[in-house]
């Protein structure tokens, strides 16, 4: 997909793919920690929650471009709804986090998403083996 047919996508759609591709990575990057698969499920749901990738997010958004942070805006803004019992601004800002996962993974820049996964995996204290 080019990147103008990626940024074309809904926000919503692009955080769709990034929870995805967010997770995935986060499973992988954990077989370092462990390979028992009741441990790698509880050390996964910590890292991968709105109130987590809020505080990551923290750590990211000095280093967005700006195509990256008006990304990241779009999947903030979106009008998803939030769970009941979930904090607001962190949902909205973890959509925006996954909005910019999915987009730069539709976009084909892997090498920009490693370098992002490399700081969410320091933030996430995960041995990084890339």
């Amino acid at each position: 997909m080019t990147e103008k047919e990626a940024f074309n996508l809904s926000a919503l759609t692009l955080a769709w793919v990034g929870d995805a591709v967010y997770e995935l990575h986060l499973r992988t990057a954990l077989l370092a920690e462990s390979h028992k698969a009741s441990t790698l499920s509880r050390l996964c749901v910590g890292f991968v929650n709105h109130g987590a990738q809020s505080r990551v997010l923290s750590a990211l958004e000095p280093l967005l471009t700006e195509k990256e942070a008006q990304v990241l805006r779009r999947g903030r803004n979106a009008n998803g709804s939030v769970p009941r019992g979930g904090n607001p601004g962190d949902y909205r800002r973890a959509t925006g986090l996954e909005a910019l996962v999915g987009y730069l993974y539709l976009s084909g820049e892997a090498d920009r998403l490693q370098e992002l996964f490399l700081i969410v995996d320091k933030e996430c204290g995960i041995e990084s083996s890339r």
